[in-house]
């Protein structure tokens, strides 16, 4: 039998720490400190029998550690602070006694966590660099607009289905977008990582996307309606919809793709096949106050079918990037601080493509 000073306890110890993931058990030692009033005790039951015996004294007497682990489970919440209590008790009768037991046992327990709650990492972010984002169907591709090189960076994300209606949101450096499978709102990270959002406040099949610099993600369904949901992390409407409205006329169908350009003002632009035969394409834009389009100028000898759009500004100037499905040509216009527009510019060869959408950070200037 080992000699112990108490084998009836009752003790209560608080843990503080961060618990965060999936929850995991952790072992516990505890170090306990008693004050006793003098007593001889014989105690038996419990897990096992002791004897127990105390000089005379008023002083505080620490007892030895026990052996035995009780684990407790630490509970995930993300990003804040896990403040848990522990019970410990270990049960005795006590067979006779000289002098009576405190009702009340004072306990100081030290506590070590023998595995740390760890949390699950977030995939990673985009760092607003100089490429452009293309999704072709679920293949994430990153592009060159200077030189029109590919990177392919994932294949088949998410369930494989098509994916549309990109856009890049500065609040967070993730790109957003509706995979049509589900009809879900869908992250997508750096390496290609697909995080389900939630499902879609509409299921319109919308292929034009993008996010303004307030985090207000704005998409259509070439340019047949439009929609703002808004995707401001922490925002208490988030993943609402904010708005919605359709063009009697049909719009701009032949937009593809939009960009939202900041030093343009509150305008998201594209490109759009013009009505009319050998009319070429015409550089539209949406307002955001107004909710209508307007042509700001006719390109009788730029053809093509524009289905990925990128942005750059700088403060003052800002460029458009579009991508011709068919031929891979990356041209680039100028959208000067004065209001012009400059003629387009042939900028790269890129990917030839279909069922497409671009995406990039418009702050890193090329």
């Amino acid at each position: 039998m080992s000699p112990r000073s108490l084998l009836a306890i009752a003790s209560i110890a608080t843990l503080s720490g961060s618990a965060l993931g999936s929850p995991a058990v952790a072992a516990r030692h505890y170090t306990t400190t008693a004050l006793h009033t003098p007593l001889t005790t014989i105690c038996t039951g419990g897990d096992d029998s002791s004897s127990v015996s105390t000089a005379p004294t008023s002083e505080p007497h620490e007892t030895q550690p026990s052996s035995k682990d009780y684990p407790t489970t630490c509970l995930p919440s993300l990003g804040t602070t896990l403040i848990s209590t522990v019970t410990v008790t270990a049960n005795a009768t006590c067979a006779s006694l000289s002098l009576p037991i405190p009702s009340t046992v004072t306990i100081t327990a030290t506590v070590t966590a023998d595995k740390n709650c760890t949390a699950p990492t977030s995939p990673p972010a985009l760092q607003c660099d100089k490429y452009g984002y293309l999704i072709q169907h679920a293949d994430l591709i990153r592009v060159d607009l200077e030189t029109g090189s590919i990177k392919n960076i994932a294949q088949k994300i998410g369930d494989g289905s098509d994916i549309n209606g990109m856009g890049y949101n500065p609040l967070d450096n993730y790109l957003y977008a509706r995979q049509g499978g589900k009809n879900m709102l869908v992250r997508i990270a750096s390496d290609g990582t697909l995080t389900e959002v939630m499902k879609m406040p509409t299921n319109v099949g919308e292929y034009c996307g993008d996010i303004d610099d307030d985090g207000y993600y704005w998409y259509s369904t070439g340019g047949a309606d439009w929609q703002q949901m808004d995707l401001r992390p922490g925002s208490p409407t988030y993943g609402k919809l904010l708005g919605s409205g359709k063009f009697a006329a049909g719009g701009y169908r032949a937009l593809a793709d939009w960009v939202f350009l900041p030093s343009r003002g509150r305008y998201l632009y594209g490109f759009s096949r013009a009505t009319g035969s050998g009319r070429g394409t015409d550089l539209v834009r949406f307002g955001m106050d107004t909710h209508r389009f307007e042509t700001v100028r006719n390109y009788p000898t730029l053809s093509g079918g524009f289905g990925a759009a990128y942005g750059m500004d700088d403060g003052r100037n800002a460029t458009l990037f579009a991508s011709d499905n068919s031929s891979g040509f990356i041209w680039k216009i100028e959208l000067a601080a004065d209001g012009t527009t400059g003629q387009p510019i042939k900028s790269a060869n890129g990917p030839k493509t279909s069922s497409n959408d671009g995406a990039r950070c418009v702050r890193n200037i090329l």
